[in-house]
């Protein structure tokens, strides 16, 4: 039975007042390794009351790339906000897919630090409605693994065999206003085949 699956690499680094490049492990170990995101969250407001918890920020990152093995990956290394959506749709869909409509929009895909939410009450209609308008950051970025997009997979492997690369998420921030501790989550997106055999049931992946 074919399926797939994720798992959860988390790293914590702290962001200075000057560019920093930082260097993130990635010990995702699969025979197709089908796509990656990596979201990055400020450490300190992700259990404070009046954050979004969730929020995924931009931390004023200046290029990425990841080193799987000896391949630097994308080739083209991104360095703007529209070619990194651009690598994070591929990574969810094809591109070229006029059906796939992603809910993020510009303003929450460019926050780059968490804010307080400011929620005020108002009077809407005869009612008192709480009002906010704080965005939770909505920034991921994104590595497209597989060899056919937009193609049926269900019978083949057809993502990247990492079973003996090293896999590195390397992104640049631009200076920070103070040195921020950032919580950044990569999510491996892999093939996996639950196999039934001689009274024994394992996966393989």
């Amino acid at each position: 039975m074919f399926f797939q699956d994720y798992r959860n690499y988390q790293y914590t680094a702290t962001l200075a007042a000057a560019i920093t490049t930082v260097t993130m492990p990635i010990p995702a170990k699969f025979a197709s390794l089908k796509s990656m995101f990596v979201t990055a969250r400020e450490n300190a407001n992700i259990s404070t009351a009046g954050y979004f918890p969730f929020s995924c920020n931009k931390f004023q990152i200046l290029s990425y790339f990841f080193r799987i093995g000896s391949s630097i990956l994308p080739s083209k290394v991104p360095d703007n906000v529209a070619e990194m959506f651009a690598e994070t749709c591929k990574a969810i869909a094809s591109i070229s897919d006029l059906n796939h409509h992603p809910s993020i929009e510009f303003t929450s895909y460019t926050v780059d630090n968490s804010g307080m939410n400011n929620d005020v009450s108002q009077a809407i209609g005869t009612a008192v409605m709480s009002v906010s308008n704080t965005n939770s950051g909505s920034f991921y970025v994104g590595l497209d693994l597989e060899n056919y997009a937009n193609s049926d997979k269900s019978q083949i492997f057809a993502g990247w065999n990492s079973s003996t690369d090293d896999i590195y998420y390397i992104p640049s921030f631009a200076a920070q206003t103070n040195a921020t501790v950032v919580r950044f989550d990569a999510f491996a997106l892999f093939d996996s085949l639950l196999v039934f055999e001689n009274n024994t049931c394992y996966v393989k992946y």
